[in-house]
């Protein structure tokens, strides 16, 4: 065994299909995910324990930077395939952050709460000495997943009845409102689609990456069969979009927007039950239509009975504490005018 720093596409396109397919993959692992931050000017690595050709464990890292101060930041994991114990992992990272010259380091572990599905993950924790919580917010996390299981619920009417009574009839009434599904691969069907969540997260108060930061993690992760945006049209009118990723051998529901209107076509139900039908065409073994929003969005999902299941805690390490002090002392700086710096980081390439 040995430890493999890399940005070779051969060792990332493994990575890729073992995160797709293996139980424990995560899309935050997922290399057009991570590669993402690349608009921002923020540094990436992939770093694997291997056995000859066989991955057996490791983890995307994203190093953003402001000024002098840098962060190490594995989003989730690191994932062990194979490998049974990770401590050759899990000390790689205090040292590739200490190469870096980072001042802090946090990871997130694996699902340790037990559950009713043997293909989901459930591993015991990192065995470092971190602290609980985490102290750098500029990147996202995963912290929970409500989760459809597709193999004990194996057929449309059995996945219907599991529903709340609610969305049964609010799936059933979309379907008789002659909406029609496009799976957009265009670049002008993705853009269009991607208007639907910017309009909603600006009528309802919260933040996503514009397109132009976006198009490009979007556009990779459709052709290489990642991620997939779904259309519903009504009369040649686009009425609403969701944008899924896969993982683990499940999609997770990423982003949504649909046009607030009367008559209600039920166009978010439509196209989550669409989602759903496709998962099960494909083979997959679940459906992740998460558990994240506004009071209004979780009502929405909780209609689903997904099993709701936590990833038990984000870790970290200060491994520069003057530096980590000075930028803890900027941050609401940093964060009111987010943006801004954004802008600057994109163009400082």
């Amino acid at each position: 065994m040995k430890i493999l720093v890399t940005k070779e596409q051969h060792w990332i396109d493994k990575w890729d299909q073992a995160i797709e397919q293996n139980r424990k993959g995560h899309y935050f692992q997922c290399s057009t995910w991570a590669q993402s931050y690349r608009v921002y000017n923020f540094d990436q690595e992939l770093v694997l324990l291997i056995d000859n050709e066989t991955i057996l464990a490791g983890y995307w890292a994203v190093i953003p930077r402001f000024s002098i101060v840098k962060f190490y930041i594995v989003p989730f994991g690191p994932i062990n395939f194979l490998a049974d114990e990770l401590e050759l992992l899990e000390n790689e990272i205090i040292q590739r952050a200490k190469k870096h010259r980072c001042c802090y380091v946090q990871v997130t572990p694996f699902n340790t709460q037990e559950n009713q599905f043997e293909w989901l993950s459930n591993v015991k924790h990192l065995n470092l000495r971190f602290s609980r919580g985490k102290k750098f917010k500029n990147i996202a996390i995963p912290t929970r997943i409500s989760i459809l299981d597709l193999k004990a619920l194996s057929t449309e009417e059995d996945l219907l009845s599991s529903f709340k009574s609610s969305t049964r009839r609010h799936i059933r009434s979309s379907l008789k409102k002659e909406l029609k599904l496009v799976i957009a691969i265009t670049e002008a069907e993705l853009q269009e689609g991607y208007r639907m969540f910017e309009i909603n997260a600006k009528e309802g108060g919260y933040a996503v990456r514009s397109w132009k930061d976006f198009r490009k993690t979007i556009l990779d992760s459709i052709n290489n069969k990642q991620g997939k945006m779904l259309l519903a049209y009504h009369q040649n009118q686009l009425k609403g979009a969701i944008y899924l990723y896969k993982s683990g051998d499940f999609y997770t529901y990423i982003s949504g927007g649909t046009i607030k209107e009367k008559p209600d076509l039920k166009a978010g139900y439509f196209l989550h039950w669409q989602a759903i039908k496709i998962s099960l065409a494909e083979g997959l073994k679940g459906y992740n239509i998460g558990h994240s929003g506004s009071p209004g969005v979780l009502r929405f999902k909780e209609g689903f009975n997904g099993l709701k299941i936590d990833y038990p805690y984000t870790s970290h390490k200060i491994l520069r504490p003057l530096l980590f002090r000075m930028y803890s002392l900027f941050y609401p700086l940093l964060r009111k005018h987010k943006k801004t710096i954004a802008r600057i980081l994109s163009k400082n390439k």
